[in-house]
């Protein structure tokens, strides 16, 4: 490895050929260096930071910063979203070695939340992974979407199909404000525990709980109204019947 350098490129998931992050020159791994040593190299032309420690006699740990702009074209799709990162070796004679290579994705775009429904008895709304003018991708299905009530409560729902989202507020909690948040949006990539990784937080939105009466307050749809309102209709029916009798027997003395 002395006497090498390290090639470090990446390549979007629908673009056609590689692009150069940097490259770490020869003078970089010193084969009697002592462990611990640590050096940093810059490309001005990609804006990446390699930066590179030596851990033991003969093994070295490097890690690289990307900037933000170097993760563009994004359109929701998953092609678009994912990335593939080599590293390859090139010895003195300009001989390269096989690379090694890993592919991820790369999610630099938070989620867009909506918030369409926000009563008593529910709250609900749509995640969309993508917006751009009329464009709307839904989120992954499973994404999970916190909803922070009055009071400090929460709970936690996941986005299904078409980017539907829904909570039913806890028991009591029927006036205030609540927010919803999507705190990680990589539904893929969860850890041991469950936990969503990623920190790609989505902006917060914030609405307040409305009172909505329920259909069983209302006329004709069930409930103490209904019935005051069929006790009502026997009364006049019993009324209109009484009133027919009186007439007949009028008329049948005449």
């Amino acid at each position: 490895m002395a006497g090498s350098k390290m090639a470090v490129s990446m390549k979007q998931g629908a673009a056609s050929g590689w692009t150069p992050l940097v490259t770490a020159p020869a003078d970089t791994f010193q084969r009697d260096a002592a462990a611990g040593t640590a050096s940093s190299v810059s490309d001005p032309a990609s804006g990446s930071v390699l930066r590179v420690v030596k851990t033991a006699a003969s093994a070295w740990s490097w890690t690289l910063s990307i900037p933000v702009d170097r993760f563009t074209g994004y359109n929701g799709s998953d092609e678009t979203q994912t990335y593939a990162f080599r590293v390859k070796m090139i010895n003195p004679m300009n001989v390269s070695s096989e690379p090694a290579s890993i592919e991820r994705k790369v999610d630099m775009t938070p989620t867009t939340l909506t918030v369409d429904r926000h009563d008593v008895f529910q709250v609900a709304g749509r995640a969309y992974k993508y917006v751009d003018g009329d464009a709307k991708v839904p989120e992954t299905k499973g994404t999970v979407v916190r909803i922070t009530w009055p009071g400090n409560s929460s709970t936690d729902v996941t986005v299904g199909d078409q980017g539907l989202w829904q909570a039913v507020p806890p028991e009591g909690v029927n006036k205030g404000g609540f927010t919803a948040q999507v705190l990680s949006d990589d539904a893929e990539g969860a850890d041991a525990q469950g936990r969503f990784q990623g920190g790609n937080q989505s902006a917060v939105v914030s609405q307040t709980l409305e009172f909505r009466p329920s259909n069983s307050a209302l006329p004709l749809t069930g409930g103490w109204p209904l019935a005051v309102f069929r006790i009502l209709l026997l009364m006049a029916l019993g009324l209109v019947g009484f009133v027919a009798c009186l007439r007949n027997k009028q008329e049948n003395r005449h």
